[in-house]
Formats: C-alpha cells, sequence, structure tokens
C-alpha cells in the first residue's frame, strides 16, 4: 500500500485537488444569492474553470452570473464555448435564451427556447422564457396561455404569477389581474414589483389617488426601485396619455439616462407629438 501511494502520488494529489475545486464550486455556486458577493463567486468560477476546462455545468452557471452582472459579451463567449462541447445540452439552450431575451434579440431567444421545447415540451424555464418572448413581441394572447399553464404548474410562484398578471393588464384583463396582484400584496405588503403592478391597475381604472399611494409605498419600500415610473410612463401612453407618460418617462431617465428602451420610448413619443429635432437627438 506504501508502495503504492508512493508511486502514485502526483495522481492522487490531483485527485483530491479536483474534489476540493468541486468542493468550492458548489459553495460558490449559492454564494451570490446567498451573500451577495457575486466578485467572489465570478473568481471561483474562473478558478475551477482553469482546473476543469470543459466543465460545461460550471460554464453555464458562470454564464448566468455574468448575464446578472451585464457582463454579456462574457457570457456570450463561454456559452459558445460550451456548444461546441455539446450543442444539444438543454442548459446551454436555456441560458442562451436567456442572454437573448435580455439583449432584446427575441427571434433568437426563441429560437433558443423552441430548441429546448423540441426535446421536453414541460421545461419549466423554456416556458417560462417563451411566456416572456411573446410579451415582448406583443404576442399577448400566445403569453398569457403559456403564464396560466406555468401558473397551474405552481400557483405559489409570486414572480409567475405577477409576470402573469402584467400581461392580464395589457389584455386589459383587469379584474383577472387585480385578484392576483392584490393576493400578493397582502401577503407580502413590501413587494416593489407588486405594487409597481397595482399601480399600473390604477392607471387602467383611472385611480389616481390609490396610484399615488402605490408610489408612496414603494419609494418608503425601496427608493431605489424606479422600474414602475418606466412601466407605468408605458401604461399612459398606451392609454393615449401622453402627457403623463412623458412626466414619468423623465423622471425616469434623469435616474437613468442611458437605458435604451426608456430613450427609445422617448424618442417615439417626440415623433408622435411632431417634435422631430428633439427625436432625432434621442435617435
Amino acid at each position: 500500500m506504501i508502495a503504492f501511494l508512493h508511486n502514485n502520488i502526483g495522481f492522487i494529489i490531483l485527485i483530491v485537488a479536483i474534489f476540493l475545486l468541486v468542493l468550492m464550486y458548489y459553495h460558490f455556486k449559492s454564494l451570490p444569492a446567498k451573500a451577495k458577493k457575486k466578485e467572489e463567486a465570478k473568481l471561483s468560477f474562473e478558478n475551477a474553470l482553469r482546473t476543469r476546462p470543459g466543465w460545461v455545468e460550471a460554464m453555464v452557471d458562470y454564464a448566468d452570473l455574468l448575464i446578472g452582472m451585464n457582463k454579456n459579451k462574457e457570457a456570450q463567449d463561454l456559452l459558445s464555448q460550451a456548444q461546441r462541447l455539446n450543442a444539444e445540452d438543454i442548459n446551454i439552450l436555456n441560458a442562451l435564451g436567456k442572454l437573448n431575451l435580455k439583449r432584446k434579440d427575441y427571434e433568437m431567444a426563441e429560437q433558443n427556447y423552441q430548441a429546448v421545447l423540441a426535446k421536453n415540451g414541460e421545461d419549466y424555464r423554456a416556458l417560462t422564457g417563451m411566456a416572456l418572448v411573446y410579451e415582448k413581441q406583443r404576442k399577448l394572447l400566445d403569453s398569457q396561455m403559456l403564464f396560466e399553464k406555468l401558473e397551474n404548474f405552481d400557483n405559489e410562484n409570486d414572480d409567475i404569477v405577477l409576470q402573469h398578471s402584467r400581461v392580464l393588464l395589457k389584455l386589459n384583463e383587469l379584474e383577472k389581474a387585480y385578484t392576483r396582484i392584490n393576493k400578493i400584496c397582502q401577503n407580502s405588503p413590501k413587494n416593489c414589483e407588486a405594487l409597481n403592478l397595482l399601480s399600473q391597475y390604477y392607471i387602467h381604472t383611472k385611480d389616481e389617488l390609490r396610484k399615488n399611494g402605490c408610489f408612496k409605498r414603494i419609494h418608503d419600500t425601496d427608493p431605489k426601485y424606479i422600474n414602475h415610473l418606466l412601466d407605468c410612463a408605458e401604461v399612459y401612453i398606451d392609454l393615449g396619455n401622453f402627457s403623463s407618460g412623458e412626466i414619468l418617462l423623465t423622471q425616469y431617465l434623469t435616474k437613468r439616462r442611458n437605458d435604451t428602451e426608456a430613450l427609445s420610448i422617448m424618442a417615439s413619443l417626440c415623433e408622435a407629438s411632431q417634435n422631430y429635432s428633439t427625436a432625432l437627438q434621442i435617435y
């Protein structure tokens, strides 16, 4: 036994090192959600992949972290490498769908998710991704149908219920949306996403007093949360109330000057009001 250990010491050290790295990887994999230490997690992934190149699972999880850090180019490069190793891997395709959805390449995201669903028609991540893609493409009935299916899978998933509610509001299914949103607001009164949607509901029902109350609750809960300004601006614009939409859009852009989606909406608004010089400056 001693002779065996002596003759194979290098191999044994390598196995132990890989084992420790695997343990480190799974530890850091959960670290971002628990401790928000994304840079530490990023370093851990890099060390793991440096020691064990071609580890597809780690590559996909690292790409997901990079997407969350808005490092889309790095995520794309990593997923391209992973695809060369296993082009049919469902996890890679789902990650590519998420990346392309974030980059607003909805056609490519749809292709990614459809490729997953061709292999597994019940894949939860792909169904969620497709529902979001359809919403962005204004295929609202298709989006609503998928969200309803997802909600039937798990009606305790607040994220899915809220995403479904957002589409229902766009379809003017106001009471169906309100029932869902109000339930979450009662259970989680500091949920800013739910309060955002409740604000949108009150815009639809022309209840400015309650909408303003929601805005105050959002600010009191998290002053840094401003998504409701953009989302409610879009609702006003869709309903033809351009002046109210422009006010909220301007407030949003004072805090996020380089948001391309908001700038595009503002340019379209200026164009619609025949303010062509401002529209051209924004474009």
